[in-house]
């Protein structure tokens, strides 16, 4: 049985054991490394072409095999189900490569549809371990797979399985062996792929909004000097194969990037990376500094409640995003109320919002930002309305670390939406032509809103708006007008 060696990784990824030649010492690229001792449920791995992915998978159910306990006759037994789209994919990837691999190294069968290993351990105990190739042809393989006793499973290129079935997966997982011949040592899932569309339910789960019991290791490009595997690789091969490809393959096959959304490309994909914008962070608003509130108008009003904090890095804590909703309604059954609770209460606050909204209504004299005025707050209208200067104040600040870290970071659990407008939903338009709008398309509810608050947030951060509002602040507390009720500062 082959041996795991975390020690020596500039060595072969596969050599013969110089005090053993007929035993096998597998060296796992970094990532690779990381991603076999880890112990989650369920381990993504996704990187390029290449990279040695499913070598990785493939020792690792060995190993785990090898780490079963006996039972009473000695044997260690295990059952893990492999998985891919079609039987076809099975046999011309999934069974090449293990049958690739495992020739070397260990004694094993295969049948139509299973490979057994049967191997003898030097303390006198056995492997028995039975791989069982499931395809999804039909809702027939579905209904096997999902009635079968197994200790894990392994899903090959998990990108084009639908995420419904790796849930229902998980139901399977842990029954071999039973509990009365001492069930498993270890079970679960573990999953390789090419990087998949960000649009993909499996990007909300791994990404955007993991689960805690699930992880995901993100292997490097390709043509980066931390590229992987490349020992076993022809000279130049990713660069060979970047010819005739078009951008999008490379940017996923080689580039180990997130592939674009099926309606479009997402504005900001080259900036954002929700591994460091989003962030689990505890809602913690400074007292001397006021809170940011950058707002969309329009009947479909939004908010996005943040601060800027004293290292002129940009926070944002909560959203507020509304349905058919008008401005005056939004103020005061969403925003108001909110800002007069923990930990915003008593705090002081301004708004930088659409200069849109300095426009009269066509019903009423009033503007929109009568409206917010009004109702107590020091408002501001975004520096402007062109798109590429919101554009490019978002990019600055997605692309900025300040004190080692991002400059904007957004909340997890207080913006999803934003999160997701972020990551694929605000996206240029694909047009029947294939070819994409110039400009983000604008009426896609509510992640275009969130998406346009952002950007005027932004552009007051990169104005020091902020600053501007505390001498304002100041200037009004110090004047001997008649002051605005505490309520208009919440």
């Amino acid at each position: 049985m082959p041996v795991v060696n975390h020690a020596t990784l500039d060595l072969p990824p596969v050599y013969n054991h110089p005090e053993d030649p007929n035993s096998l010492v597998y060296i796992p690229p970094p990532t690779v490394e990381r991603f076999m001792m880890d112990d989650h449920l369920v381990r993504f791995i996704v990187g390029p072409v290449g990279s040695g992915k499913s070598m990785g998978c493939i020792m690792e159910l060995l190993r785990r095999a090898r780490m079963q306990k006996p039972d009473g006759n000695g044997r260690r037994s295990t059952r893990f189900a492999l998985i891919r789209n079609t039987m076809q994919q099975l046999r011309t990837t999934v069974l090449n490569d293990v049958m690739q691999y495992l020739n070397p190294m260990i004694r094993y069968f295969v049948t139509d549809s299973t490979i057994q290993i049967r191997a003898d351990l030097e303390d006198g105990t056995s492997v028995h371990s039975d791989w069982v190739l499931i395809p999804l042809d039909t809702k027939e393989d579905v209904r096997r797979l999902l009635s079968m006793q197994l200790t894990g499973a392994w899903v090959n290129e998990i990108r084009e399985v639908p995420y419904d079935i790796v849930s229902a997966l998980m139901e399977r997982l842990g029954r071999f062996p039973s509990k009365i011949n001492g069930g498993p040592t270890w079970f679960g899932l573990i999953a390789d792929s090419n990087p998949w569309d960000v649009d993909s339910p499996y990007h909300e789960a791994l990404v955007l909004n993991p689960d805690v019991k699930w992880v995901l290791y993100h292997q490097p490009s390709g043509l980066s000097p931390q590229a992987e595997n490349l020992e076993n690789l022809p000279p130049g091969y990713y660069e060979n194969a970047m010819s005739g490809s078009s951008e999008e393959r490379i940017a996923t096959q080689i580039r180990s990037e997130w592939g674009t959304s099926n309606a479009g490309q997402a504005v900001f994909r080259r900036s954002f990376d929700a591994n460091t914008h989003v962030v689990d962070m505890e809602v913690v608003v400074n007292p001397m500094r006021p809170i940011l509130i950058a707002m969309d108008f329009g009947r479909t009003p939004c908010a996005l409640i943040g601060q800027v904090d004293s290292y002129g890095r940009y926070l944002i804590f909560e959203e507020i995003v509304t349905d058919d909703m008008g401005l005056h309604q939004m103020v005061a059954e969403r925003l108001r109320p909110r800002l007069m609770m923990e930990p915003f209460q008593g705090k002081r606050s301004y708004v930088v919002a659409d200069p849109a909204g300095a426009q009269r209504s066509q019903h009423t004299e009033e503007t929109a930002f009568d409206v917010l005025r009004s109702a107590g707050f020091l408002a501001y209208p975004g520096l402007t309305n062109d798109i590429p200067p919101r554009l490019l104040a978002v990019e600055k600040l997605l692309r900025q670390t300040i004190m080692g870290q991002p400059a904007l970071q957004i909340s997890r659990m207080g913006c999803p939406i934003l999160i997701r407008a972020l990551a694929s939903q605000y996206h240029y338009r694909r047009r029947r032509d294939g070819h994409l709008d110039d400009k983000p398309e604008k009426n896609n509810h509510p992640y275009s809103d969130v998406a346009d608050a952002l950007q005027y947030g932004c552009l007051s951060v990169q104005a020091d708006l902020t600053g501007k509002a505390m001498r304002s602040m100041v200037s009004r507390v110090t004047s001997t007008k008649p002051k605005i009720s505490s309520g208009g500062w919440t």
